[in-house]
């Protein structure tokens, strides 16, 4: 009988290497057992495809640069804030995918528009780590000789809910100069955020074609409305009443990529700036207050198009990552002037990975209206009269250990005719100008917890971004003196793959003082006159925490 059985055996070893002589496949004599582990399927023993289990997140690299399941450049990001990466394909034995050609997935580092640039330039959005979309369809572009990578169409979104303790108790409720959390004690819903998007992969290596669209509710849309769709052309509100709440749309856009260098995308429609270290979108900056720089220094949204160009490595860079960018808009915050008015925008980044260091910036150019300051400027619905400004945005992030990283930031700009000085009857203008330096010290305690400080002065010359009180009598502006300073300290805590808590402290101090011989009218502020406390004071101090929970 044994005799019987090993000739049974091997007449099946031997039909086996026919099978696999003639096809090239492994002969399979019953379906593969499917086994399902934490964040990640295996089918039998040659398909595998990592899928992060619902309410787990994935792991990104680490400041030390640690291997995750997207390559990312050496300095990108940190444990606690992974880089987005859609499921891996599922390969058959016969061996991995081809090697991608082009640079890692995702927008460049040190510049972004929709995520945050890179290695410190800011924090990956929670909201992709671990949380499943709600509406998920996949379409697989394929291309000869490249990895094909799923594609999807994909809505994701968040809470944030914020607080921030005002000890002076202000008048009028509010912490300005201070922004985002501009509201002194009381609860405040600052974003309320959702958006689909179909991401493009721009990989040097196939054709792809992508969009998006951003909505956002809350008390942050005013930071975020732009002449021409929010705001009407004499920056009176158009889509909201309220002074506080309303809506906006600051992404509108459709994207593609082309087998051009490392990597070319084309991007048209209404975007985020890829000016600032400090996004916008609550999950992409580490605190919940935000800069001067931030608010007052640069532009937070374009309309028209933007080139980006991977470079490939060549005799000057050899390992480096290099991105260029170049685009004309509508220019600052601005969906439309009535002038139609257009501005160059442009950028690099050069990813130094031997050194660990990351240089990025931006410049814009252009003709921009002299009186579009948004709704609260003090002088209504001034002639609507345009003249060049410019600006420029320059960002270098170093990482000093594993998990410690350093991030200054420069920024500045200048508007003609800004400023208006009128002298016995006659009226003259000159340029604004304004400029300042942030600095970020970031450290990475773990998965869950990180700590950060953030000290920065602002230079506010003319009164033109901060105040927006540009306006010279014969006994000069209705105030002396330009400087802002700040200092903040806070911490991330994710308890959850999908919730992150940010609490910090912040003082604020200013040297400005009120001039009681200037401005125009004479007398609208006295030598008692300040910043902060609803002007009674030269400093502030705040307590503040907000939270994100994303889907």
């Amino acid at each position: 009988m044994s005799r019987h059985l090993s000739l049974k055996v091997a007449a099946c070893l031997v039909l086996a290497a026919l099978v696999r002589a003639v096809s090239g496949q492994e002969p399979t004599l019953a379906p593969p057992k499917s086994e399902t582990h934490a964040g990640y399927t295996q089918t039998g023993a040659y398909t595998t495809e990592i899928t992060p289990t619902a309410g787990e997140a994935s792991t990104g690299p680490s400041l030390g640069g640690s291997e995750s399941s997207a390559q990312a450049p050496a300095n990108q990001g940190i444990s606690g804030y992974p880089s987005v990466s859609y499921p891996s394909t599922a390969y058959p034995s016969q061996g991995p995918p081809p090697e991608p050609k082009g640079p890692p997935s995702g927008p460049p580092p040190g510049i972004g528009d929709d995520q945050p640039p890179g290695l410190l330039d800011s924090f990956e959005s929670l909201y992709h780590d671990g949380i499943e979309p709600i509406v998920d369809g996949t379409t697989e572009w394929f291309s000869e000789g490249c990895a094909t990578t799923p594609r999807k169409w994909q809505v994701h979104g968040w809470l944030n809910p914020g607080y921030s303790w005002n000890p002076d108790d202000p008048g009028n409720n509010r912490n300005t100069p201070v922004a985002f959390n501009d509201r002194a004690n009381e609860p405040v819903f600052n974003q309320v955020y959702a958006y689909l998007e179909r991401r493009i992969e721009p990989d040097g290596c196939t054709w792809d074609f992508g969009a998006r669209a951003d909505f956002i509710y809350g008390t942050d849309r005013r930071f975020l409305s732009a002449t021409g769709l929010e705001l009407r052309q004499d920056n009176s509100p158009k889509w909201n009443s309220g002074n506080y709440y309303g809506i906006a749309m600051p992404q509108l856009y459709a994207e593609m990529s082309a087998p051009v260098a490392n990597g070319l995308t084309i991007k048209a429609g209404h975007f985020y700036s890829i000016f600032g270290f400090e996004r916008i979108m609550a999950p992409d900056s580490f605190f919940y207050s935000h800069s001067y720089a931030r608010v007052y220094g640069m532009p937070a949204t374009h309309t028209g198009g933007l080139l980006t160009v991977y470079l490939p490595p060549n005799r000057f860079f050899k390992r480096d990552n290099i991105v260029l960018m170049t685009g004309i808009t509508q220019g600052w915050d601005t969906w439309g002037h009535q002038n139609k008015d257009l501005s160059w925008l442009t950028g690099f980044m050069i990813d130094a990975e031997d050194l660990g260091i990351t240089l990025s910036g931006a410049f814009i150019a252009g003709q921009e209206p002299v009186t579009n300051l948004g709704p609260s400027y003090p002088f209504g619905n001034a002639p609507f009269v345009t003249q060049d400004r410019w600006g420029w945005n320059l960002i270098l992030s170093s990482q000093l250990t594993d998990r410690l990283g350093l991030v200054i930031e420069n920024v500045g700009g200048s508007q003609a005719g800004g400023v208006s000085t009128t002298i016995n009857g006659v009226t003259d203008t000159s340029h604004a100008v304004w400029y300042g330096l942030s600095n970020y010290l970031i450290y990475e305690v773990n998965d869950m917890w990180a700590g950060a400080l953030r000290f920065e002065w602002f230079h506010d010359q003319d009164y033109y971004r901060v105040q927006r009180t540009p306006v010279a009598g014969p006994g000069g502006f209705p105030y002396i003196n330009h400087n802002y300073f700040a200092f903040t300290m806070g911490l991330n805590w994710r308890p959850r793959p999908n919730v992150m808590i940010r609490p910090e402290m912040r003082w604020d101090w200013a040297d400005l003082q009120g001039n009681a011989a200037g401005g125009n009218p004479a007398g609208t502020t006295t030598s008692a006159t300040r910043v902060f406390d609803d002007g009674s004071d030269g400093s502030q101090f705040l307590m503040s925490t907000d939270v994100i929970i994303s889907f």
